[in-house]
């Protein structure tokens, strides 16, 4: 909570999510050099669960909305965003929907990462136009199986498609393990490769004491000073990005983590989530300048 109190008001933005006017509230905090963004809004993110609440549908379009939103409404447009799993792959299909004509966000590209293929968000047809503001004529991208598939709108609409290793990339093209997308998967096999999650074992091996539990399925992890008898943040993941500096996400209750600043690399996340090197998939779009937004 100190560092929440650090935090500096950077601009109050609104739109609409679907037929809902709405709004929030966007903080930017930096911290050890790295300038990281924060959207608020009291209706959506004070919530006693990061996820599986009634309205987790409605939450997400809200966040990813107020991703776009804000890069519009504050002139900060990336040259590519890393959406990941069902819960931001709205992102990119807004941008390839809703937001496709808009100039400013033509030359965006889009990385999508799957995390764990088993939660896809599943949704009724009924509810494209009048909770996530998408056109029926866009139908065809996220439906799949008879009802709304999030996560295969995001294979579809990305440029890219990553996973957490080769290995579970080649696994979620066979039927045992892609939970019924790998025809969507075997489709778009062209841009689906795998990139090793990881840590800096230099940067570890040096910390004694320091343990960190295995991330879960979901891909939280805990990080924290062997006999202290506390956890560190919660969903705490120590990553490298292209300037060698080493990342922490933390979540502060009522507040979405939404983007790490460093170096010339813009992240933009959701309350977790494991980042990928970020100069690994720069690579995929070395014709960019390096703006790169994590969701």
């Amino acid at each position: 909570m100190e560092d929440k109190e650090k935090m500096q008001k950077a601009c109050d933005i609104t739109f609409t999510l679907s037929w809902r006017k709405t709004g929030a509230t966007v903080y930017k905090l930096i911290l050890n050099g790295i300038c990281y963004y924060f959207i608020e809004n009291g209706y959506y993110c004070n919530r006693a669960e990061l996820y599986g609440e009634h309205d987790d549908g409605e939450r997400f379009a809200f966040f990813s909305t107020a991703v776009i939103e804000y890069m519009l409404q504050s002139g900060n447009i990336p040259d590519i965003i890393h959406a990941n799993d069902w819960q931001t792959a709205l992102t990119a299909i807004y941008l390839k929907t809703k937001y496709s004509d808009v100039e400013l966000l033509r030359s965006v590209k889009t990385v999508y990462t799957i995390h764990n293929i088993e939660y896809q968000g599943k949704y009724s047809l009924d509810i494209l136009e009048d909770l996530f503001g998408i056109d029926k004529s866009n139908t065809y991208l996220l439906e799949y199986n008879g009802c709304i598939n999030l996560m295969k709108g995001g294979i579809q609409c990305a440029d890219k498609v990553t996973t957490v290793s080769p290995t579970y990339a080649n696994e979620i093209l066979t039927p045992h393990y892609s939970h019924g997308l790998n025809p969507i998967l075997e489709r778009n096999q062209h841009k689906l490769c795998g990139i090793v999650n990881g840590i800096d074992t230099v940067v570890f091996e040096k910390c004694e004491g320091i343990f960190c539990y295995p991330l879960t399925a979901y891909g939280y992890g805990y990080c924290g000073r062997a006999g202290d008898g506390k956890l560190g943040a919660y969903s705490s993941h120590r990553v490298v990005d292209r300037y060698g500096q080493r990342v922490c996400y933390k979540t502060y209750g009522d507040i979405f983590l939404s983007a790490y600043l460093c170096g010339g690399v813009l992240n933009v996340s959701n309350t977790s989530g494991t980042a990928h090197s970020a100069n690994v998939i720069a690579n995929f779009f070395h014709f960019f300048t390096p703006l790169y937004f994590y969701v």
